[in-house]
């Protein structure tokens, strides 16, 4: 009868330690997230901000944009939009304001809510909007002509 005993609860300890197990495997699936989704979108941007042309854009929608152009600030309109960022950068130093307000008007829309976003030209952030728990980084290199 002991013996019977201290196996049954043996039985039991390791059923209980098997259904434990297996409990925290599932919850840790089922926390994670997949981040492919992030992953797609930041290459997206970064398809546009290099591939794009200033000269391909919209003006009537970029209003901040057209009015750099018209005031001079913009000269080379077959710029890529991140050529663009690198030129305003090299002629401006680390803290370009003209850099910033661009990036701000050219994302306006682009970019979901629920996702946060910045463009960082050798270190220094032109535009950041605001916290975020996944990062997914993208990198291109460029060079700018002044």
């Amino acid at each position: 009868m002991d013996k019977g005993f201290f196996f049954s609860i043996d039985s039991i300890f390791a059923l209980m330690l098997f259904g434990f197990v297996l409990a925290n495997i599932y919850s840790f699936f089922l926390v994670s997230h997949s981040a492919n989704q992030q992953f797609y979108f930041s290459e997206d941007v970064l398809d546009i901000f290099s591939k794009v042309k200033i000269n391909e854009l919209d003006l009537t929608k970029y209003t901040v944009v057209q009015t750099m152009i018209g005031d001079g600030r913009i000269k080379n309109l077959d710029a890529t939009l991140l050529d663009q960022v690198v030129v305003f950068r090299e002629k401006e130093g680390e803290a370009s304001t003209n850099a910033q307000i661009f990036v701000q008007d050219v994302t306006k829309g682009l970019i979901p809510e629920q996702y946060g976003f910045s463009v960082d030209v050798n270190g220094e952030v032109f535009k950041k909007s605001k916290e975020v728990t996944t990062l997914i980084s993208r990198e291109r290199l460029t060079f700018g002509e002044a």
